[in-house]
């Protein structure tokens, strides 16, 4: 009886699993770690009340940006995985540990930190479609 059991519990945690994979999709991508960027995406990493962060959201909104942009966003301040996702972008972009800081937007390649140049470059590439 005991190992009947177990087997139940097992295969209910693998469907559960699965249920989960096939109902959110895109969304299970970024559970599982994976980063569900599209070709013409970014990430935007940002920390709540930061008033930088907000001149770029504030940016992003006025300018209907996400019409042609897709950004993902990954607050830092209160979630650990992100915070060490940043870290990890920063460092490859050459960026030394002691001036890592948001707002920070990575395209896949290059990094782009502080407001204006976020900005910059979000203009420009809706300038390019």
């Amino acid at each position: 009886m005991q190992q009947e059991t177990k087997i139940s519990i097992i295969f209910t945690v693998i469907a559960a699993a699965f249920l989960a994979f096939v109902l959110f999709g895109g969304e299970s991508r970024e559970f599982f770690g994976q980063d569900p960027q599209s070709p013409n995406g970014v990430t935007l990493f940002y920390g709540e009340s930061c008033p930088h962060c907000a001149n770029v959201e504030r940016f992003i909104s006025e300018n209907n940006v996400e019409e042609k942009v897709s950004i993902s966003r990954k607050e830092i301040y209160f979630n650990s995985a992100n915070a060490r996702e940043l870290r990890e972008k920063a460092l490859s972009c050459g960026i030394e540990e002691n001036s890592i800081g948001v707002p920070l937007l990575w395209d896949g390649k290059n990094c782009y930190v502080g407001d204006k140049e976020i900005v910059d470059f979000l203009g420009k590439k809706m300038r390019e479609g």
